[in-house]
């Protein structure tokens, strides 16, 4: 059912229409009726020469002029304010040329009235405040000297061009007016229609809705129908069942069974008689069963339950019953009589319709795809709730338009191509597009199309389904950037990756291999670790590593010399993680290795050349001492042997100062400090 969207009403927003209309209109009239004015203004100067107030006309029609030729770009606040402070300057200019004889008091008036169809009820308060606020001040500046007329008001009056100039101030005002009366008129004649057409439109919609509603309670009563038809066939097999009659003491002993009941159990009715009811449940269902034999009462005789009842061939049938309680004088129960009615179909039936309801609710919720038909040309003949949902447009809105519309403008020709095409030969076709929605979002989606033909082949209809795709588009570019930054980062890197099967044998590795050894990968494949080992595996360090790989344990920085080509040596850092499949076997190890051949023999070099210098130091005859931070941290034996210290402890921790004679102290300082100022080392004695 398509969704429509109301049309805005006249109140909601064409007022500022409205005022925009009024003050085009009077921009206009202004900008026409300024050329003459300003023309006659300055005309005047032949007579009474040029007036400071010549300049603010020249002014305001200058700006009116801009204002009506980009008027457009403005809005009607805009464009409304700059028509009252028009006029509202030409008043002052009339004040301050003529006083109360110049156009100031007629100008005033019109800005205001301006004020209040352009700007609204505040606005027309604030032209009036500001009215008064200008002839309070016009009186104050008259009155006290400060202003004064500059013109002979007789010969002003006398003046043919001043009289021209009253005509074109009127002219000027009345154009406006007129102008802002007429552009009023409209907008109310606007609005009205708006009222009609708004009125026109939820007419439609209640006689739309109306339409639904009846077709919604037609197929409601279909709906009833088809359903009072489907319970009566039920009722009309379920009737027909042979149901199975038994009566039962208070536990469970039969005391009769019907043919039914027998042939249902696999035996005749004298064997059933004085065996136990429960040997023909389910014994996950017995102790329940037990319970309800026990709640009838002379306040509860009448029961039905459903329960599970196992038959001789050793099937499980579920089946409704209707029992009784049979009571004694002392209302104690004595017996209970059974009419068990098999609903084992009925239970199928109603789980199966659950899981359908189930499955039909949940593609129903879920329903995300866009399905649309449209014309040859793009144009649109149905289209779903969904697609609707997407472009923010009602049913009405969409159909008649182009599907192109939505549509990148550089991927509309291809789209075109693309739709013709569809050939009765290849009437189906699966594609990928991207479409802006409503709200500036852009999405990718998968579209199935099919295209229907007349019977000349050509074209006459095709219709979409879509499928939003855009988090599918984003994982797969995600995938490819972390696919091309892996690659990058390996190969840049000093390492290579492996891999190897669930024996430990090599199976893969990368070309960083051959460049970071110069030796081939094909010579290591197929061979296991310990096989490849160029020194003994038979010790602590193998041993945990194999300990490791049996565990299917991580592994990090396992160093060993690797067999090489010729006499080179080759020392390898490895580490792994266990590889499983999504079974979860277990299918071998991956990892990164290193070579660190270079950095271990660098390593013992730097090691043996300690050894030598250590060696020197502990050899050489004269007393060497280390000093940091003023404390002696090391000493060699014949620094020892010649301050006659014992042992090396006996002298660490102690300053120089420590070792020299008191009375040699203060030289000794003195020296010290002069070898720290000039940066020299002198021998002392």
């Amino acid at each position: 059912m398509g969704s429509s969207k109301t049309p805005e009403s006249p109140s909601e927003g064409n007022l500022e229409e409205m005022r925009g209309r009024v003050a085009n209109g009077a921009l206009i009239v202004l900008s026409i009726m300024a050329i003459p004015g300003l023309s006659l203004s300055l005309y005047r100067m032949t007579s009474i020469g040029w007036q400071p107030v010549m300049g603010l006309h020249i002014v305001a029609a200058c700006v009116v002029w801009c204002f009506a030729l980009f008027r457009h770009r403005f809005s009607a606040r805009v464009k409304g304010g700059l028509i009252v402070g028009i006029i509202f300057l030409l008043s002052i200019g009339g004040f301050m040329n003529l006083a109360l004889s110049g156009a100031g008091y007629p100008m005033l008036i019109a800005s205001t009235v301006l004020a209040t169809v352009l700007l609204g009820s505040r606005g027309g308060v604030i032209a009036a405040v500001a009215g008064f606020v200008l002839i309070l001040t016009m009186t104050y500046l008259y009155t006290n000297g400060i202003l004064g007329l500059r013109l002979d008001l007789n010969a002003y009056s006398l003046t043919g061009t001043s009289w021209i100039a009253v005509l074109a101030g009127y002219g000027l005002i009345a154009g406006v007016t007129i102008a802002g009366v007429v552009g009023l008129h409209r907008a109310l004649i606007k609005s009205t229609q708006d009222l009609i057409r708004h009125r026109d439109f939820l007419d439609e919609e209640v006689a739309r809705r109306t339409r639904e509603l009846e077709t919604e309670v037609a197929e409601r009563r279909e709906a009833e129908e088809r359903l009072k038809a489907s319970e009566e066939r039920y009722h009309t097999v379920v009737e027909n069942q042979t149901e199975l009659i038994s009566k039962l003491r208070p536990d469970g002993t039969f005391t009769f069974a019907n043919d039914a009941y027998c042939r249902f159990v696999g035996t005749k009715e004298g064997d059933l008689i004085g065996q136990s009811v429960f040997d023909t449940v389910p014994e996950d269902e017995r102790p329940p069963l037990r319970e309800y034999f026990l709640s009838f009462s002379s306040e509860l005789t009448h029961q039905v339950t459903e329960n599970a009842v196992q038959s001789h061939t050793g099937e499980v049938r579920m089946f409704e019953w209707a029992n009784s309680a049979v009571l004694d004088d002392d209302g104690n129960v004595i017996e209970i009589q059974s009419v068990g009615r098999d609903i084992t179909q009925r239970k199928i039936a109603e789980a199966a319709l659950a899981e359908s309801e189930d499955r039909y609710h949940t593609v129903v919720a879920n329903q995300t795809e866009l399905i649309t038909k449209f014309q040859p040309d793009g144009t649109f003949t149905f289209v779903n709730d969904a697609y609707c949902q997407f472009a923010d447009k009602s049913e009405g809105e969409l159909l008649g338009s182009s599907l192109y519309d939505p549509v990148p403008e550089e991927e509309r020709e291809g789209l075109r191509a693309y739709f013709a095409s569809f050939t009765p030969e290849l009437p189906n076709q699966v594609t990928q597009n991207e479409l802006t929605s409503a709200a500036g979002e852009r999405r990718f989606f998968e579209w199935s199309n099919s295209a229907a033909f007349d019977a000349d082949g050509n074209i006459v209809e095709l219709q979409s389904v879509g499928r939003d795709i855009t988090e599918r588009r984003v994982a797969e570019l995600a995938l490819a950037e972390s696919e091309t930054r892996f690659r990058d980062f390996a190969e840049i890197s000093s390492d290579w990756f492996w891999e190897t099967d669930d024996a430990h044998r090599l199976t893969f590795l990368a070309d960083r291999f051959k460049d970071s050894t110069g030796l081939e990968p094909a010579a290591y494949i197929g061979r296991n670790r310990k096989e490849l080992a160029a020194e003994k595996t038979d010790n602590a360090k193998w041993r945990k590593h194999a300990d490791q790989l049996e565990s299917r344990e991580p592994f990090r920085d396992f160093q060993y010399e690797c067999i090489s080509a010729g006499d080179a040596q080759l020392i390898v850092s490895v580490s792994g993680n266990p590889m499983y499949n999504e079974f979860g076997d277990f299918v071998g190890y991956r990892g990164t290795a290193t070579n660190i051949t270079e950095r271990q023999q660098a390593r013992r070099a730097l090691e043996e050349s300690e050894q030598r210098s250590r060696s020197l130091v502990e050899m050489t005859p004269d007393a060497i001492l280390v000093v940091e931070g003023g404390k002696i941290v090391f000493v060699n034996p014949a620094a020892v042997r010649i301050f006659d210290a014992g042992r090396s402890t006996n002298l660490i921790g102690q300053t120089l100062m420590d070792l020299v004679h008191p009375d040699y102290r203060i030289m000794a300082n003195e020296r010290r400090d002069e070898n720290r100022s000039t940066g020299r080392v002198n021998t002392h004695e």
